[in-house]
């Protein structure tokens, strides 16, 4: 398989930042892995906050435990831990793209470069 489509399916299949590393590019990858972590991190500490208070109405009997409720309770949970938990998706949603495209587009600059050295 072709060291572009390698790349892709490492970034887009595996994690942001994987594909970086087969192709050679180690700082660029560990960079995306170290930023999809952080995005990773921030969304289930944003996940924690928002269920907590969840958690608290179900104990002090103030919720009941049923899947419904406890819906109705997550979609009325507003304020910061859902805006970071939203800013969190789209920043790994972007990551991943980004290093999807990237690490395919520079899979590519590698095959025509040996192809370049080979003819040569």
């Amino acid at each position: 398989m072709r060291p572009a489509k390698i790349a892709a399916l490492c970034s887009g299949l595996g994690f942001p930042g994987l594909g970086y590393l087969f192709i050679g590019q180690r700082l660029r990858g560990w960079i995306v892995i170290g930023l999809s972590t952080a995005c990773l991190i921030a969304l289930l500490m944003a996940a924690m906050e928002a269920a907590r208070p969840i958690a608290d109405a179900i104990l002090a009997g103030e919720l009941q435990p049923d899947f419904s409720s406890i819906l109705g309770a997550v979609h009325d949970a507003k304020g910061k831990a859902m805006r970071a938990a939203r800013g969190a998706v789209w920043g790994l949603v972007i990551l991943w793209l980004f290093s999807t495209v990237d690490g395919y587009r520079l899979g590519r600059r590698l095959e025509r470069d040996a192809a370049r050295g080979d003819s040569a």
